[in-house]
């Protein structure tokens, strides 16, 4: 975060956890990657359903 945002304070002691509910508040629903070390867009929910022919 601080490479993307070098004007934002954040603590070193702040969590992910801490980081998602506050991007939720705001209106961005990320999921943390723990791979990958970084947020990510919420994955789509697929729908079990039948075609209509």
């Amino acid at each position: 975060m601080r490479a993307r945002f070098p004007g934002l304070a954040v603590l070193d002691e702040t969590t992910y956890v801490e980081v998602s509910d506050a991007l939720a508040e705001a209106g961005f629903p990320l999921d943390w990657d723990p791979e990958r070390r970084r947020f990510l867009p919420k994955a789509e929910e697929v729908r079990a359903g039948r075609l209509a022919l």
